[in-house]
């Protein structure tokens, strides 16, 4: 009788689990992954929109698709492009990057004629030309790649890409907020 009851037991398991299926992190990825809202704690702080793609950002490399990792990674900084470009007051509509980026870089550039010498300028000036910068790096090196389907990235690629973009992203928090698309 518990010989038939097992029977029954291991095939309704069986049955139930036929269609199922399971992934396991592997350890150094999983601690990763489970660190996230640490680690992106002060960028979710400043631009809460930017928990999904983060965390599928970080999944999607931990679950070895490096490409789709990247993806989301730049779909991350535009949260931040958005506010730099309000924040020296640009639309930021359906333009591409690089429309944005020089219409941000212009300003910096009439803002440099207009401020008043000292430090606060200085520190101004720094702060918004390292951001365009950045901006157009991550265009040229990763951006206009997977947005276009011109190249596949591999785990390391990937995980450098989205520390890189959190490293940055963290930068803009200091002095940043969010802004409606």
């Amino acid at each position: 009788m518990l010989c038939v009851e097992l029977r029954v037991l291991r095939e309704t398991i069986d049955n139930g689990l036929k269609n199922q299926y399971l992934y396991r992190y592997p350890k150094d990825k999983a601690r990763v992954l489970g660190n996230w809202r640490d680690d992106w704690a002060t960028v979710t702080a400043a631009f809460p929109s930017t928990q999904k793609d983060i965390l599928e950002c970080v999944d999607l490399w931990a679950m070895d698709h490096p490409t789709a990792s990247v993806f989301h990674a730049m779909r991350i900084l535009e949260h931040g492009l958005r506010a730099l470009a309000n924040y020296v007051g640009r639309a930021f509509d359906i333009q591409n990057w690089q429309n944005i980026i020089d219409e941000i870089e212009s300003e910096i550039r009439d803002r440099a004629k207009k401020l008043p010498r000292g430090q606060q300028k200085n520190e101004t000036l720094q702060f918004l030309s390292v951001a365009a910068k950045e901006f157009t790096y991550f265009k040229d090196g990763w951006r206009n790649y997977v947005s276009h389907n011109k190249s596949d990235y591999d785990e390391h690629q990937a995980q450098t890409a989205f520390e890189h973009v959190r490293a940055f992203m963290i930068v803009l928090s200091s002095q940043l907020r969010e802004v409606a698309p």
